[in-house]
């Protein structure tokens, strides 16, 4: 559904008799509208007259796929989450804004950066319709702090291809995974690391240079050639 642009609604679970099922749909972070019920078929109706009325999927693409301008919004969404997506496979990247522009009404992409800018939670909407990866194929937390442990889940399968391109299912394209992946791999090991390195170099006590002055004479051996 999403893949096509599709739209997900959810009932408001305070409007329902048992919101199990309504509170597993809203934690996917998937849903597009939690509403009450009488308000879905207007939303519905809405979303389908702006379907019909939707361009080919060239010309939907080329509403986003401006350098310049994408780059502004993964700017954005760098500062507004701390994740970069500047190395992601562009045509994903696109696929999403896309369908949060038909979400939010927004006709084009300088419109969609206003609209980020505008709504802080959207960036954290258009980051929840995909599992995207970290830099090192590492699965990313949606919630910072929720599973610190992901980040040592690595994903350098055909899995990874929606969110790194083909540099984790190729192999014309292991010669830029792979790279990435080790480099991931030893700079995390290092950081599991970081605060015993510090504290074995905090402890480290033998006296190494004890004095700036010159040793006595007396102390100075004469070297086998008499200098």
């Amino acid at each position: 559904v999403k893949a096509e642009l599709g739209m997900a609604m959810a009932q408001e679970p305070q409007t329902a008799s048992y919101d199990g099922m309504v509170q597993s749909a809203i934690a996917t972070g998937l849903v597009d509208y939690v509403m009450p019920p009488a308000e879905m078929p207007a939303r519905l109706v809405d979303y389908a007259r702006r379907a019909v009325r939707r361009p080919s999927r060239a010309a939907r693409t080329g509403r986003v796929d401006t350098t310049d301008t994408m780059d502004k919004a993964l700017a954005l969404l760098r500062r507004r989450t701390g994740h970069d997506f500047s190395l992601y496979k562009r045509s994903t990247i696109a696929r999403r804004i896309e369908r949060r522009m038909d979400v939010c009404h927004v006709e084009d992409l300088p419109a969609d950066i206003r609209h980020l800018e505008a709504t802080p939670a959207e960036a954290d909407a258009l980051l929840g319709s995909h599992p995207y990866l970290g830099d090192a194929f590492q699965f990313v937390e949606r919630v910072p702090g929720a599973n610190p442990s992901l980040r040592h889940l690595h994903n350098f399968t055909f899995g990874a291809t929606p969110s790194m391109g083909l540099s984790g299912a190729s192999i014309s394209g292991m010669r830029y995974g792979v790279a990435r992946l080790v480099s991931g791999l030893s700079r995390a090991l290092f950081l599991d690391d970081a605060q015993a390195h510090l504290d074995s170099l905090r402890g480290y006590d033998t006296p190494e240079l004890t004095s700036l002055d010159p040793p006595p004479r007396d102390e100075l051996q004469a070297a086998p050639n008499g200098d």
